[in-house]
């Protein structure tokens, strides 16, 4: 049985591996390669920066226990969306990270983080759950297609000759 509960910082070296799979496998899969790999990505540092963050606006991470072990994790912050000429003001969540060990996927526990993480959200009073996707990772836009979530917008990028 899977049970979802509140990041400790016990946690730290699990979350450390997570997020650093994660990036890999989004690396991977870059073909700018753009996204740093391996020790090139600064986990250690990234991970103080989630936290810092997660901590100065209202956010939570959550991770995934299976018989002792933490096998997915997901984090998220409040923003307080701004009007500005094109859009009106809102209060919202932002998904910044979820991962999943690679073999514990297709198991629901990418849905239960989920469902706990806008459970935050909902008693925050959010009015919407935000979320980026890398354009490559097909797997995780489908995720959260299946979750209820929908495109709003998308960034292109074309690489200019040298």
């Amino acid at each position: 049985m899977t049970t979802i509960r509140e990041y400790r910082p016990s946690d730290r070296n699990a979350l450390v591996a997570l997020i650093q799979s994660l990036q890999d496998h989004v690396a991977e899969m870059d073909p700018l390669k753009l996204n740093k790999y391996g020790p090139e990505f600064l986990v250690k540092e990234y991970i103080q920066y989630l936290v810092g963050r997660v901590s100065r606006e209202n956010g939570t991470i959550y991770v995934a226990e299976k018989e002792n072990e933490i096998v997915g994790c997901i984090a998220g912050v409040i923003q307080e969306m701004q009007e500005d000429l094109e859009t009106y003001a809102s209060h919202d969540g932002k998904i910044m990270d979820l991962v999943i060990a690679q073999e514990h996927r297709g198991n629901h526990v990418g849905k239960q983080l989920m469902s706990a993480l806008e459970r935050h959200f909902e008693t925050h009073g959010c009015a919407h759950v935000r979320v980026e996707c890398f354009g490559y990772n097909h797997g995780a836009h489908t995720f959260y297609e299946k979750c209820g979530y929908h495109d709003r917008s998308m960034e292109m990028l074309k690489k200019l000759p040298a």
